[in-house]
């Protein structure tokens, strides 16, 4: 993506967003696994999730948790609940 007057000192800066992943439906970590996998393949700089990480709002810290754990960005935002 060209984005004008971006700083030079942020090029080659990987971004990764994630979106609508619906966890926990049948409390199965493989979906998750795999997303982690595939992230993590990228090497980021950082990484964004938002929108519907979670069904169920009481697993949302558990799950968050678990990618706080395993995604070994520099920087990590949620904007999701």
């Amino acid at each position: 993506i060209f984005i004008r007057d971006w700083p030079l000192g942020l090029d080659n800066y990987k971004i990764i967003h994630i979106s609508d992943l619906h966890l926990g439906g049948f409390n199965n970590v493989g979906k998750l696994e795999e997303a982690i996998e595939m992230i993590n393949s990228e090497s980021p700089d950082l990484v964004v999730f938002t929108g519907d990480l979670v069904n169920n709002y009481y697993l949302y810290s558990t799950y968050r948790k678990y990618i706080n754990k395993h995604v070994y960005p520099k920087g990590l935002l949620y904007f999701d609940i």
